[in-house]
């Protein structure tokens, strides 16, 4: 990928975290403030309840109760971006008197229309599914919207507000900055007084470092890489350590795109070593952090390749990240390059693992390429013809179609052993 191309990429990933501003110079003061009694909610069209409708419509919040109440739109990506989260906070929450509703203010036939579409970048689901955890509303009035978000202060959509046990609002902001107050109110220990002044902290220390990101990568854009590493550097040496891990990463996202990908990996090697990795996921994301590792290599050819692909097969886990180590080993042998038949019986396995526990028609695509270069075509055929059955992005259709089309053909190149074992490619035909 150019350079160019890549920092589109990063500009793209870093748009769909970012709320959509609606800055008005002449604003007057917000009225609804962190400790104001939360406005009842007036909702016109209630869109689903939560998983098993296990939840009801609300207008008064009930004593004793904790509620997330979420603004969103179907044109907003930033918002579209936060649902996975609410989604996997509502499941956290739901037994601990959390309910998540999350409102629009737009017509009901067009919210409907949106919600059947397929998730982008995962067509195996729509968005009702992908939101089928948490209360989803539309209010076309608007009336919801007035009483919260224009009344607020908040800049714009996604906004959520945070009401307490006692009908107060203990939070707002971004949904995806909630996780942290959301288990101070369920557990009785959040200082709302206390929170708001670290959260100014924080807001003064972000939007200095947006600033110098910004001018470093305004600097890489302009042909003067170098100067931009060098300032990149000086601002991780100032950084505390949580700051640090997302500025390495965003060293190694340049340098990838400057095409110095050893660097790169030196610098993701000393992110394993030294990140202090919090949470309960710590080894998801070291092995995360891996496969970013291992794609790098991959793509520029660098050693070591096959002693790292091991490493994060071993350690790979979710259903999902098999399927993408195990896609990576396919990615190779398309690319050219010559994979061994350890790689591909590994990453078989891998595929095999990802199918049982989601077998939609991308993750299924991963197994019949692989059962492909071990050899069996006829099963890899009668796998890629399940795959097509269901897959419903054309685009993807389109693509499974095609290396079926080819696979039928016979004029595809497969993985063959020799006596040693070494790996070759045969050629087409």
């Amino acid at each position: 990928m150019s350079c160019y191309r890549h920092l589109v990429a990063v500009a793209f990933a870093l748009a769909l975290v970012t709320p959509v501003f609606a800055w008005q110079d002449d604003a007057p003061e917000p009225t609804l403030v962190v400790g104001s009694v939360a406005p009842d909610i007036n909702i016109e069209h209630w869109l689903s309840f939560g998983a098993d409708g296990r939840f009801s419509k609300v207008n008064k919040f009930e004593p004793g109760k904790v509620y997330i109440v979420e603004f969103w739109a179907t044109w907003c990506p930033p918002c579209v971006a936060s649902m996975p989260h609410l989604s996997k906070l509502q499941d956290k929450y739901a037994d601990k008197g959390v309910q998540v509703i999350s409102t629009s203010d737009e017509p009901l036939e067009r919210v409907q229309a949106f919600l059947e579409k397929e998730v982008r970048g995962d067509p195996s689901k729509t968005y009702a599914q992908l939101t089928k955890n948490y209360c989803l509303a539309t209010d076309p009035d608007g009336s919801t919207h007035a009483s919260y978000t224009e009344v607020s202060g908040l800049p714009g959509i996604p906004a959520a507000f945070l009401i307490g046990k006692t009908g107060k609002v203990e939070w707002m902001g971004h949904p995806l900055e909630i996780d942290e107050p959301l288990e101070l109110v369920v557990t009785d220990k959040f200082d709302a007084l206390a929170y708001q002044k670290v959260q100014a902290e924080r807001k003064k220390r972000q939007e200095e470092i947006g600033t110098a990101v910004g001018d470093i990568m305004q600097q890489v854009q302009s042909g003067r890489a170098d100067q931009g590493l060098a300032k990149l550097d000086d601002l991780i040496s100032t950084a505390s350590e949580d700051e640090q891990v997302s500025l390495k990463l965003l060293k190694v996202e340049l340098l990838v795109a400057l095409e110095k990908p050893a660097v790169a990996v030196s610098q993701i090697d000393r992110l394993l070593e030294n990140a202090a990795f919090k949470g309960s996921d710590k080894a998801q994301q070291r092995t995360e952090l891996k496969m970013m590792k291992f794609q790098i290599m991959s793509a520029s050819g660098l050693p070591g390749i096959e002693k790292l692909f091991f490493e994060v097969a071993e350690s790979a886990k979710d259903p999902e990240l098999q399927n993408v180590v195990a896609w990576s080993v396919v990615q190779m042998h398309l690319d050219g390059t010559i994979v061994s038949p350890q790689m591909v019986t590994k990453a078989r396995a891998l595929a095999d693992s990802a199918v049982a526990a989601m077998p939609v028609a991308d993750v299924l695509e991963t197994q019949a390429h692989l059962v492909f270069m071990q050899g069996d075509a006829d099963q890899a055929i009668a796998i890629q013809t399940q795959a097509i059955a269901k897959a419903k992005d054309p685009r993807l259709k389109a693509r499974l179609m095609a290396f079926l089309e080819e696979w039928q053909s016979e004029n595809a190149p497969r993985v063959l052993e020799t006596e040693s074992g070494e790996a070759l490619q045969a050629p087409p035909g």
